[in-house]
C-alpha cells in the first residue's frame, strides 16, 4: 500500500532535520586530521573523505645523508673488491690449467712414437727443446731441423720453432708476475709460461739433458728422460714457472732466502728466474701442476717448499 501524502511529506521532513543534526562524512574534518597550514604541498585526500596533511618534498640530501651514503658505498666496495679480485684469479688459473690439461695429452702421444720415453728437458745450450718437440702434437710446427750429417742445427731451431707456453697457449698472467724480479737471462733463449720437472745430468726426475746439439742425433728411444710409464704418479710432469724448466730441490737444494721471509727458497744467490728453482706460483701463492695421469692440479707453494706428498 502507498503512503498518503501527508505521510510522505513528514518523512521528508524528518530526513531534512537528520541531514541537519548529523552532518555527512563528506564535511566531517576531524581536528586531528586537517592539513598543515606551514605546509606547502597539497593535502592528500583519502576514499572516505579524510585529509591527511603531506611533507613537502625536499629538493637535496642534507650533508649528514650525503656522507652516510657514502660511507656505505666504501665499505660495500671494501668488501666487494676482494671477492672481484679473487673471482678474476681463479678465472684465469682455469684458463692456464686447460692449457696444462692439453700438455698433458701431447707427452702420452710423444711417448708412444719414443719407445715410451718423455722428451728431452734440455738439448746442449738450447734450452726448452721439450716445447719443440711436442708441438706436432698439437698441430703447430716442429721446425726440429738438423743438417746434412746429423747434426742439430740449434740456431735455426730456436729461430723458428713454435713453442708450447711461449707461441701457443701462454699462462694468461704474466710470467714473473709473483716477485716482479724476472729478467731474461743471455743464452736461455725465449721463455715460456711453463716448466718441466727436469733433473739436470743427474738425478732420477722425469726430464733429463741431452748433452750436445751440435754432435750426431740420437736414435730414437734413447732420450735420457724418463718412461713415462716408470713415472711416480705423485711426480709433477710440468708446472708454471719463469724458465723451461724446474729445477727439484732433491737435485739442487734450496741454499738462500732471496724474498727475505725467513725460508730458504732457492738454490743459486741471483734474483728473478731461480726463485723457488724457477718454479713460479702466480696464481695467488699456488702453481698448477701437471701429473702423469693427465690431471691438472693448483698445488700451493708451501707443499712445494716441503715435498707434500712426494712431490719431488
Amino acid at each position: 500500500m502507498k503512503p498518503r501524502k501527508r505521510d510522505r511529506n513528514m518523512m521528508r521532513v524528518s530526513n531534512d532535520r537528520t541531514s541537519d543534526t548529523v552532518p555527512s562524512l563528506r564535511r566531517r574534518r576531524p581536528f586531528c586530521c586537517t592539513a598543515d597550514r606551514g605546509s606547502t604541498a597539497p593535502p592528500v585526500v583519502s576514499s572516505n573523505g579524510l585529509i591527511f596533511p603531506q611533507e613537502s618534498a625536499r629538493s637535496a640530501f642534507t650533508l649528514i645523508e650525503l656522507l652516510v651514503v657514502m660511507s656505505i658505498l666504501a665499505v660495500l666496495t671494501a668488501l666487494l673488491v676482494p671477492v672481484l679480485r679473487t673471482a678474476r684469479d681463479s678465472a684465469l688459473a682455469v684458463h692456464c690449467l686447460n692449457n696444462l690439461r692439453q700438455l698433458g695429452i701431447a707427452f702420452p702421444m710423444y711417448a708412444e712414437d719414443h719407445n715410451d720415453r718423455l722428451p728431452p728437458g734440455i738439448i746442449g745450450s738450447s734450452y726448452g727443446d721439450w716445447s719443440w718437440f711436442v708441438s706436432p702434437y698439437m698441430g703447430y710446427t716442429r721446425s726440429w731441423h738438423e743438417n746434412a750429417d746429423g747434426t742439430v742445427d740449434a740456431a735455426r731451431n730456436r729461430g723458428t720453432s713454435e713453442q708450447f707456453g711461449n707461441h701457443y697457449l701462454r699462462c694468461p698472467v704474466e710470467v714473473g708476475s709473483y716477485n716482479g724480479q724476472f729478467e731474461i737471462l743471455g743464452n736461455y733463449g725465449s721463455v715460456g709460461s711453463y716448466g718441466v720437472n727436469y733433473s739436470g745430468t743427474t738425478g732420477s726426475r722425469p726430464f733429463a739433458y741431452w748433452p750436445t746439439d751440435d754432435g750426431p742425433r740420437k736414435e730414437k728411444g734413447e732420450e735420457d728422460s724418463k718412461k713415462i710409464t716408470a713415472v711416480a704418479s705423485s711426480e709433477f710432469l710440468a708446472a708454471d714457472a719463469t724458465l723451461p724448466y724446474i729445477y727439484s730441490p732433491s737435485w739442487r737444494s734450496f741454499k738462500f732466502d732471496l724474498d727475505g721471509d725467513g725460508v730458504l727458497d732457492t738454490s743459486m744467490i741471483t734474483t728473478g728466474p731461480d726463485l723457488y728453482n724457477k718454479l713460479e706460483p702466480r696464481h695467488s701463492g699456488s702453481a698448477n701442476m701437471l701429473f702423469v695421469d693427465g690431471s691438472v692440479r693448483l698445488i700451493p707453494l708451501k707443499d712445494w717448499l716441503h715435498g707434500e706428498n712426494y712431490l719431488w
